[in-house]
């Protein structure tokens, strides 16, 4: 839950490191759009109440937003897309995701996480970062709460490996750095197309004793489908693979009351690219994208804006697990069994 008397206090150190080694490689670079927190008051913008920008309950914030630009200030526009490869292939352990402009033509926003593998996928969201690379500790979340990650990890101050990687691309080997030691203890993630199981996001309070009992497995069924290095510490945010047999339990039905649709039923992304987004909007800011093929659990529908213009039913959004919204074109298209929660 958003706490707005939470203050600022400054940027992760870990992003502070990253920001001096920047600076140490390009003494010069243009920093006109370098970020930590620059409005991002989601009690003032609604738009942005998940995002990394936000302090977390200490006051720190995760995201940098790299400048990169044309102006010939050191960073331009094919050495930030060479940065950001940088960081996605060979600095990953040390953050969960970043977003840039990845074409030399037309703006055309990528997302590369380690939800999808660390693959470059289109970014939907309404900034198409072609002039600085986003790139997040941690998952997005609400203004004074927990970003879900340990201040002795974000308070590291070991080497992002940049000036390696610049001599390396000076160099015209950019492929021999060598990646740097990760600092960021994550959960391990699951394998999103895994067979047999579907995918469920851990919520405040939760516990797999307590999944389990939700969907109606073990403890033991859910660690069998997911390499967690430890069983005790489970994130809020995570993504867990729950086997396909679990069923999740209805509600209890109240006195002479029809008894509610299942608390959560299974949708496959039937696109090629679906994108969960943080308001039943087209324009509303992307918190993850999934690959055609990936079921996603899902707890009822509300009405929305539709990208298209269609009319009901296909202006439907689905609620993930998670309270998130996802298009119910873009998973099999269909409200049955749903409950209306709008």
């Amino acid at each position: 839950m958003a706490n707005y008397n939470v203050n600022y206090v400054g940027p992760a150190p870990m992003l502070l490191q990253l920001r001096d080694e920047l600076n140490s490689v390009f003494p010069g670079r243009f920093a006109g759009t370098d970020g930590f927190i620059s409005g991002y008051d989601s009690q003032a913008n609604p738009a942005y109440a998940l995002s990394a920008h936000n302090p977390n309950n200490f006051g720190h914030v995760m995201a940098f937003d790299i400048s990169t630009t044309d102006n010939g200030l050191q960073i331009d526009e094919a050495t930030g897309r060479a940065l950001a490869d940088y960081l996605r292939t060979k600095a990953n352990a040390k953050f969960r995701y970043l977003i840039h402009d990845m074409s030399a033509g037309t703006p055309a926003a990528k997302i590369s996480g380690d939800f999808n593998g660390w693959a470059w996928t289109t970014y939907g969201g309404i900034d198409a970062h072609s002039n600085h690379i986003h790139i997040s500790l941690t998952d997005d979340y609400q203004w004074g709460e927990s970003c879900g990650l340990d201040p002795k990890v974000y308070n590291d101050r070991s080497s992002w490996g940049i000036a390696a990687w610049y001599k390396a691309y000076k160099g015209g080997a950019a492929g021999t750095v060598v990646k740097p030691a990760g600092s960021i203890s994550k959960p391990a993630v699951p394998n999103l197309l895994q067979s047999n199981t579907f995918v469920a996001t851990v919520d405040r309070g939760d516990t797999l004793t307590s999944i389990a009992k939700q969907f109606g497995t073990t403890v033991a069924a859910i660690l069998a489908v997911n390499k967690l290095p430890n069983p005790n510490a489970i994130n809020v945010g995570q993504k867990l693979n729950i086997p396909n047999k679990a069923a999740a339990k209805p509600a209890p039905a109240a006195t002479n009351a029809p008894a509610p649709g299942p608390a959560l039923v299974n949708r496959i992304v039937t696109n090629d690219v679906a994108h969960v987004r943080t308001a039943p909007r087209s324009n509303a800011p992307v918190y993850a994208s999934y690959p055609k093929g990936t079921p996603i659990a899902v707890k009822g529908f509300v009405v929305g804006e539709n990208p298209y213009g269609a009319t009901p039913p296909d202006n439907a959004w689905y609620v993930t697990k998670g309270g998130y919204y996802l298009w119910a074109n873009a998973a099999q298209n269909t409200i049955a069994g749903l409950r209306n929660l709008t």
